[in-house]
């Protein structure tokens, strides 16, 4: 299994947690990813959009 393909799997767990509202999990899926292979932009834009809702949460206490 090549780092393409490992990349996809960090990104899909990383889908699977923020699906479940594990954002701050989901950063860490997808920025192992981002590690594996730095030209997958939807691993950036995911990890961005939890950094996000991670901000609305703490924001709406």
């Amino acid at each position: 299994m090549g780092n393409e393909q490992i990349a996809e799997v960090y990104f899909n767990r990383g889908s699977a947690k923020s699906d479940i509202q594990d954002f701050v999990g989901a950063i860490a899926e997808y920025t192992k990813a981002i590690e594996m292979n730095p030209e997958l932009v939807e691993a950036f834009h995911n990890r961005g959009l939890a950094k996000k809702n991670i901000m609305d949460k703490s924001s709406r206490k």
